[in-house]
């Protein structure tokens, strides 16, 4: 099977986490598996050939500027939007006619216009979604559910190469979780174009090691992902403090970004006024393979995202080395541990419970070993990758087996 993946980033080095990792490990799953496969990305990437799959850039995100609403674009984003959607309609139908593929496999998309969608339509090549986050979602929520009215709008669509929101119920979601597919489900999206398929992790997360806790009693905390509010990253400096009020010493170890430098200083600083300064290690972003590593390092991975998280690969990839989970109950998060057996849930928010939580797994004795042994053997039952890429081969083969 020829396919064509579309996908805004994709990593040419195993130092990348997230959507993109998992855009790596799926492409190449399927070459392995005998798949012809080819990439195309935004210019973000250069051309060129990764591990045996080449990369075309062409394309380029079509939102202005990703920290604006719509709502509140000026009339030269409002230009820029359209003469980006025009491009990418125009460069995919190019590559379709080039590469021919079988099928096309849409990952990582933040187009909004549909543009890329509109020109495999088009082409009447078969074509699968692959949902990691909610960003199709709110592109097809936004999209009226009659035919447009207005000259203006008619003429818009017409340049953007735009669809109605029924259009895209023809091309079938792989979503990462069943709260994700719930969202797409929501908007008219037929149940048998919907199937879930958890993310998976590569096999060097499940390779032997001797885990242990700490044994100086001080219990290692770790955060993984962005370093922003939504991601509940405030919300840890309260938490240590509860924690030291108790005479429970812990130490935190954050690893990712903050969005500025700035950020980072003033957490810091709300840090150093809770006397918690000593207390935090900063690593910054880690290469993923190191990552194991870091994992086995910690005693607890806290997840206390404030948002509605599609998955949660942090949490699965801690797991995997036998590193509980602490999180809030927080969307797809919570299908990604099992509550009271590899970690514990706790109502969104709700710093106390995370830090009675805490408290129980240093204290109770024998309870840490157990939820580490469990979580190792849950995370490799239920999120191996090559399981995931057998999965989506499975789907896809389907798709282009009843076009």
């Amino acid at each position: 099977m020829k396919i064509l993946m579309v996908s805004k980033t994709y990593p040419l080095a195993a130092d990348c986490g997230g959507t993109g990792a998992m855009a790596r490990v799926i492409a190449e799953g399927l070459l392995a598996r005998g798949h012809e496969v080819q990439l195309l990305a935004s210019r973000r990437l250069p051309n060129c050939t990764q591990n045996g799959i080449p990369i075309d850039a062409p394309l380029v995100i079509d939102q202005p500027d990703p920290q604006k609403r719509p709502e509140s674009w000026t009339a030269w984003d409002k230009v820029q939007f359209l003469h980006k959607a025009r491009h990418n309609y125009l460069a995919v139908r190019e590559a379709l006619q080039r590469i021919k593929p079988d099928l096309v496999y849409l990952n990582d998309i933040e187009l909004l216009t549909g543009s890329v969608y509109s020109a495999c339509v088009d082409a009447a090549v078969p074509t699968v979604w692959h949902a990691h986050d909610h960003l199709l979602y709110e592109m097809v929520r936004g999209k009226e559910n009659h035919a447009p009215v207005s000259f203006k709008q008619r003429l818009l669509n017409r340049i953007t190469c735009d669809r109605p929101r029924e259009a895209f119920f023809a091309a079938p979601v792989i979503a990462v979780s069943r709260f994700l597919a719930d969202r797409y489900l929501s908007l008219g999206w037929p149940p048998e174009r919907v199937q879930v398929v958890p993310n998976g992790i590569p096999d060097y997360f499940f390779l032997p090691r001797e885990r242990s806790r700490s044994q100086e009693g001080v219990l290692r905390l770790l955060f993984v992902g962005r370093c922003v509010e939504d991601k509940g990253v405030y919300l840890l400096p309260e938490l240590l403090e509860l924690l030291h009020r108790r005479d429970l010493k812990a130490n935190l170890t954050l690893v990712g970004e903050f969005r500025s430098l700035a950020d980072q200083q003033e957490f810091q600083q709300i840090a150093a006024e809770q006397g918690l300064k000593d207390s935090l290690l900063f690593r910054g972003v880690v290469p993923r393979e190191d990552m194991p590593a870091v994992y086995a390092q910690a005693d607890c991975l806290l997840a206390p995202s404030l948002c509605d998280e599609a998955f949660g690969l942090m949490s699965v990839e801690a797991q995997a080395v036998g590193t509980p989970v602490v999180a809030f109950k927080a969307g797809g998060l919570v299908e990604t541990l099992e509550d009271g057996q590899t970690g514990f849930l706790c109502e969104r928010g709700d710093v106390q419970a995370l830090a009675e939580c805490l408290l129980r797994l240093h204290q109770e004795e024998g309870l840490w070993e157990r939820m580490s042994a469990a979580a190792t053997v849950f995370a490799s039952e239920h999120f191996r990758s090559e399981d995931k890429v057998l999965t989506i081969e499975r789907i896809l083969t389907g798709v282009v087996g009843s076009s």
